[in-house]
């Protein structure tokens, strides 16, 4: 016989976050072969002002955090639903964040029926900012040249992002 080993993961509805501020949610997955006695996820790190919002799914944690809380989040079922279980929640992000954001130290607990716990250790997940459009702050002006002679035609984006320009005849 081959055991199958417990499984968990946690994945972000969004990689990238709005600079006007919103949400994410994230979806926990836990799979396990045998009855569990103990069964938890602990997210250690939360970036600064996150707050924990709500929590959703089939089979939601009878410990969770509450509305507004902030640094970290543990989430841990009483009565143990059979495998899978399947959860989410959602956080809140404040508006003028810049550079990324990381969510880490997740950690999925579990303890079988007469075992010792076992934990699983989920990779952080980074957020991104959300990247500007670019716009032409000025253009070419309309140009005419005659025969070979050369000419520059000279333009700028408002963003720092690499830009290229096109011509055509």
């Amino acid at each position: 016989l081959t055991a199958v080993a417990q499984t968990a993961t946690v994945t972000p509805s969004a990689t990238i976050y709005s600079p006007g501020g919103g949400t994410i949610t994230f979806t926990v997955n836990l799979s396990y072969p045998v009855p569990q006695s103990a069964l938890g996820l602990s997210v250690a790190t939360v970036p600064p002002n996150w707050t924990y919002g709500a929590t959703g799914g089939t089979n939601i944690p009878d410990v969770k955090p509450g509305a507004g809380d902030t640094n970290a989040f543990d989430f841990a079922h009483f009565t143990i639903p059979p495998s899978p279980v399947g959860f989410t929640f959602t956080v809140n992000y404040p508006a003028g964040l810049t550079g990324t954001q990381t969510v880490s130290g997740i950690l999925a607990i579990f303890r079988p029926t007469g075992g010792s716990s076992q934990t699983i250790s989920v990779p952080s997940i980074v957020i991104s900012p959300q990247q500007s459009a670019q716009t032409i702050a000025f253009g070419p002006l309309l140009a005419k040249t005659f025969g070979d002679a050369p000419f520059a035609l000279t333009a700028a984006a408002s963003s720092g992002l690499t830009i290229s320009y096109a011509s055509s005849n």
